[in-house]
This record gives structure tokens, C-alpha cells and sequence, in this order.
């Protein structure tokens, strides 16, 4: 995908999480579909400076995409526990 699509997927995608009062996963559900089918319509307010943010993240954090974890939690589980005292 090119910058700017990704910055008008994620703009629609954003728009359409910001204006829902649904349950989180049901929003984010509608969310992706909606981005998914009106992202061209967001394109001539997308930034591509945004799109290759989004790309350089993606490619930093590779684990991000799956099983649904931000990379914050993802590093959470690697952390070893620590003994107690």
C-alpha cells in the first residue's frame, strides 16, 4: 500500500471510532469494515508524511498486527516476573 492510503484508512478508520458510543470490539469491528470501504473517500485529507509514520512503525514493531496485541502489551508478556522476596 501506498503512505497516503494508509493515512486515509487510518483517518476513516479514527473518524469512525471517534463519532460510535458502541462496545469497544464492536466498534473497532465496524471501524475496520468502514475503513475497509470508504477510505478513498478520506484520501484528499490524508498526509502521506502520516502514511510512512505508520509504515516506519509497522516495520519497527512487525508483532503489532498480530493476535491483536499493541506493542506495549506484546513487550508486557516477554518481561520475566520477578522472584519475590
Amino acid at each position: 500500500m501506498e503512505p497516503k492510503e494508509i493515512a486515509a484508512r487510518f483517518a476513516a478508520f479514527t473518524w469512525h471510532i471517534n463519532c460510535r458510543q458502541a462496545p469497544t470490539k464492536t466498534a473497532q469491528a465496524e471501524a475496520r469494515r468502514f475503513s475497509n470501504e470508504s477510505w478513498r473517500d478520506f484520501l484528499t485529507v490524508a498526509h502521506e508524511g502520516l502514511g510512512k509514520l505508520l509504515l516506519k512503525v509497522a516495520k519497527t514493531h512487525p508483532h503489532c498486527s498480530h493476535h491483536g496485541q499493541t506493542w506495549r502489551t506484546a513487550r508486557r508478556t516477554r518481561r520475566t516476573p520477578v522472584a519475590s522476596v
